[in-house]
């Protein structure tokens, strides 16, 4: 999951793709596997709001 958040920073599309992996498979994954999941879906919130203010 991290390694594709860093692809998305410089592919557009990835972040999206990914978000909805997250909120349809990973999400029902082990304890350890949300966490990440949250943080990384965290992370793409934020970097969608640096992008919007950027531009």
């Amino acid at each position: 999951m991290t390694t594709l958040y860093q692809l998305g920073l410089e592919r557009d599309w990835v972040h999206s793709e990914l978000r909805h992996l997250i909120l349809t498979i990973i999400i029902h994954q082990n304890k350890g596997t949300k966490a990440r999941a949250n943080h990384i879906l965290k992370l793409i919130e934020k970097q969608k709001l640096q992008n919007l203010r950027n531009k």
